[in-house]
């Protein structure tokens, strides 16, 4: 978010920026939407801590998972497979090495269904905690609320995360686990640990 007292300031500001996502091969994309819902909701500088002086001017959005997945055959589809591929691994190991069971529920149900949790916790976590100062360079040049530098790797994480629900349902389905009601309430849950995960990388 590039903020500005001034168009001209600004239009220069976020050209250094695309041209700086560009040289490190990120894509990068302006959104307009939300330059004009912050025009007409001054509750969005509020919670952004901007001051009133100055307006939001550009909107950008920096397209990391163009880079994730640059040198990837599979490309985004490596998020589907990458939990399965983890999974059975440690199913292999837990069950035919260490015969660990879970009486009453499948094992391999069990096992994706905390991966996929604790897959997400820890890779939104580690770069949370490492996105301020990854990108302090562009703090020094740009003012923005350092905040958004964890909640965006915990968002972009999220995705992925969502993605691995795909396999973690075709698993349990699959299985003989079902789906109950309970899993209506799965949402709230998510919203909580993206809350505790976002808390914990800042």
């Amino acid at each position: 978010i590039v903020v500005s007292e001034s168009d001209v300031n600004a239009a220069l500001a976020s050209s250094n920026m695309e041209l700086m996502a560009n040289t490190l091969g990120l894509g990068c994309l302006y959104s307009g939407f939300f330059v004009r819902a912050s025009k007409e909701n001054p509750d969005i500088k509020k919670f952004l801590n901007i001051d009133e002086k100055k307006n939001i001017i550009t909107c950008m959005v920096i397209g990391y998972p163009d880079v994730k997945y640059k040198r990837s055959v599979l490309g985004v589809l490596w998020s589907l497979l990458y939990p399965v591929l983890t999974m059975a691994v440690m199913a292999l190991v837990f069950t035919n090495v260490f015969k660990f069971t879970t009486p009453g529920v499948n094992y391999l149900a069990y096992l994706m269904s905390g991966l996929v949790v604790f897959n997400y916790f820890s890779e939104a976590s580690n770069l949370a905690m490492s996105s301020v100062v990854a990108n302090f360079s562009l703090i020094n040049k740009v003012y923005m609320p350092k905040y958004i530098f964890p909640v965006s790797k915990c968002v972009f994480v999220g995705i992925n995360f969502l993605l691995s629900q795909i396999p973690l349902y075709v698993i349990l389905l699959a299985t003989g686990t079902g789906v109950n009601w309970y899993h209506l309430l799965l949402p709230y849950v998510y919203v909580c640990i993206l809350m505790f995960t976002v808390g914990f990388g800042m």
